[in-house]
């Protein structure tokens, strides 16, 4: 199987143009109502969790993505899965399970 047949391939004029303004407002979800909660009091705000739950749904609905803060997931962690995932997506692409080349 070779590349990507060219009647699939949108000529350059007719691709979209991204900047770095589309990016802005990228929604921002702040997690913290979450760790305020008191499962065994009644005393919980709901409309912050109601609030929360909206924001994510808009957020999805709009976007498709949105960025978390407030989470509680430790750095060390954070640059972990960033480190992962860069060498992840720096690995050469094979399908089917053949390396590139390869000719079973």
């Amino acid at each position: 199987m070779g590349g990507v047949d060219p009647g699939f391939i949108q000529p350059i004029e007719h691709r979209p143009k991204p900047t770095i303004i589309e990016a802005e407002g990228i929604p921002v979800v702040d997690l913290s109502p979450l760790f305020f909660l008191d499962h065994s009091s009644k005393n919980d705000d709901p409309i912050d969790i109601d609030n929360l739950i909206a924001d994510i749904g808009e957020a999805c609905e709009k976007w498709g993505f949105f960025q978390v803060i407030n989470h509680g997931v430790q750095l060390g962690k954070l640059e972990k899965l960033e480190q992962a995932a860069r060498e992840f997506f720096a690995l050469a692409f094979t399908h089917g399970g053949e390396e590139e080349g390869d000719q079973r």
